[in-house]
Order: structure tokens, then C-alpha cells, then sequence
């Protein structure tokens, strides 16, 4: 049975959770190994055969990673870190 939640976030009949302040001038900025701090987004796909999934076709995953808008590098920090070892 699916859960039911309510337009303020919380599940039915609970309060909804707080939101978590945050002061962005206590953060530190990301930045590429050649000192770059701004990020495009980018989809990697991954495919898992047909013959595993039991489906008529292969089926294939997009993966979201972030490439430096300088150097075109992937920034590894938000790469899912399942994936890391694969890709290497």
C-alpha cells in the first residue's frame, strides 16, 4: 500500500518536518582540480542486458554527473559512489 503524503510534506496525520536553516556563508565552494568552481550538468548511461533484466530490449540507466564548465572533467564528489569503482 502506497503512503499518502500531505501537500506540507509530512506523511498523513504527522506533523510535517522542519526545515534545516542553513547560513551559505559558512559553506565552502567546490571546485574542479584546475581550480574552477562552476559545474554543467551531464547524463552517463549505463545498460544492463536484456538477459538480466528478463525485458525484450536492453534496458538503460541515465546517471546525472556534473562536468567543470572549464576542463570538462566529471566532478567525482557528486558521482554516485557506486558507480566510482566502474567508470574508473
Amino acid at each position: 500500500m502506497a503512503k499518502i503524503t500531505d501537500m506540507t510534506g509530512g506523511m498523513q496525520g504527522q506533523p510535517p518536518q522542519q526545515q534545516m536553516q542553513v547560513d551559505v556563508s559558512q559553506s565552502t565552494p567546490m571546485k574542479c582540480e584546475c581550480g574552477h568552481d562552476v559545474f554543467i550538468p551531464g547524463t552517463k548511461f549505463r545498460k544492463i542486458s536484456k538477459l538480466l533484466t528478463g525485458t525484450p530490449q536492453d534496458m538503460l540507466i541515465p546517471v546525472e554527473v556534473y562536468l567543470c564548465g572549464e576542463c570538462g572533467q566529471i566532478n567525482k564528489e557528486l558521482y554516485p559512489k557506486e558507480l566510482q569503482s566502474l567508470d574508473e
